[in-house]
């Protein structure tokens, strides 16, 4: 080999190196998108999976507590009856209820 040729096969034997680490970083990192990737998918499949499972824990729990359910248990299974007259009635004078409430206004203004 002559004393000239030297320097130029160390300095292809460098750039075949790093050409050569420029190609695994980019493989690499071409690797770890792809796994990132699938994770990805996967965890926004679960999501949809548990987003389903709320909507249906919802609509059971609209099913149960439903007031003609809420009814039915309670007339069939609890023996209860349904009011008919109300509890109480309130009898109440238009001219007492204008002066409570001319009295509220003295005192709060």
């Amino acid at each position: 080999m002559k004393k000239g040729s030297k320097p130029i096969i160390v300095y292809l034997l460098i750039m075949i190196m790093i050409s050569t680490v420029f190609v695994l970083l980019n493989v690499g990192f071409k690797l770890k998108t792809e796994e990132l990737s699938k994770i990805k998918f996967e965890t926004e499949n679960k999501l949809k999976t548990e987003q389903g499972k709320e909507i249906n824990f919802t609509a059971d729990y609209q099913t149960y507590s439903s007031e003609e359910r809420v009814v039915w248990i309670a007339t069939n299974e609890l023996g209860m009856i349904r009011r008919t007259e109300p509890a109480l009635t309130l009898l109440y004078s238009k001219k007492k209820l204008e002066e409570v409430n001319r009295l509220l206004k003295q005192k709060y203004d």
